[in-house]
């Protein structure tokens, strides 16, 4: 038997009975062979909607968590950059993080600030922030002691 296959339809060429079409589903023997074993009952839904206990792995954050995150730790270094030299001097930052904020006063075009705010904001993921959100918290008080 020859198929020749043009566009959405299908054309036989010499005296074959056969029909040319899709096969279903309930006359495939490899297909029912497969339902009856262990590892297409394990997936059914049944078993997934929570009749067996699912593994105790916690979940990685979801996109969304991560972006405020982000956004968050980029706010804080948005502060880091408004903060007096003297104070920053005492949070004991990272040298590239301490450049990257001198480096963003020092920018006076609104693109080349908006790029390096979030620079500092990739910088300020190896930095754990919450000393220095304490120490933000704690300025903002009115304590000159600190």
């Amino acid at each position: 038997m020859v198929v020749a296959r043009v566009g959405y339809h299908n054309k036989r060429s010499g005296n074959d009975p056969a029909p040319i079409g899709r096969m279903s589903g309930r006359s495939d023997p490899e297909r029912d062979a497969y339902r009856r074993t262990a590892a297409f009952s394990m997936t059914s839904p049944q078993l997934r909607a929570g009749s067996v206990p699912a593994p105790a792995v916690p979940e990685p954050p979801s996109k969304t968590q991560r972006k405020h995150r982000m956004h968050a730790l980029q706010e804080l270094g948005a502060e880091l950059v408004l903060l007096d030299p003297s104070r920053l001097a005492k949070l004991d930052l990272p040298e590239a993080l301490a450049d990257a904020i001198a480096l963003a006063r020092r920018l006076t075009r609104h693109e080349a600030k908006r790029r390096q705010m979030q620079y500092i904001g990739r910088l300020m993921r190896d930095v754990d922030p919450e000393p220095l959100r304490e120490a933000l918290v704690r300025w903002s008080r009115g304590s000159r002691s600190g």
